[in-house]
């Protein structure tokens, strides 16, 4: 399975005065803390029902947690400054 994960939601706020530079890449956002999925929509189809309460967690080591009320699923995803993948198995097993 092939899924490309969109409209997921973070907060983020970067330091205000630091002598410290803040990585501001998209892997090192992604890798930052945990996500959620607000909008899933296939073709014509809403499928954010189906990410209700899992979260996911993108590691620097291209490991992907996805955590559904203790139900874990591990995973791999990838990114390239033109494509970010997800690759695991079927995500019913969270539901």
């Amino acid at each position: 399975m092939t899924a490309m994960l969109t409209s997921c939601s973070k907060s983020y706020n970067a330091p205000a005065n630091t002598n410290n530079p803040v990585d501001t890449s998209l892997k090192a956002q992604i890798i930052s803390g945990t996500w959620i999925v607000k909008s899933y929509t296939q073709k014509t189809e809403d499928k954010t029902a189906q990410f209700a309460g899992v979260v996911f967690t993108f590691s620097s080591n291209g490991t992907l947690t996805a955590n559904k009320d203790g139900n874990i699923t591990n995973g791999a995803w990838s990114y390239a400054p033109s494509a970010v993948g997800y690759y695991a198995g079927p995500l019913q097993r969270l539901l």
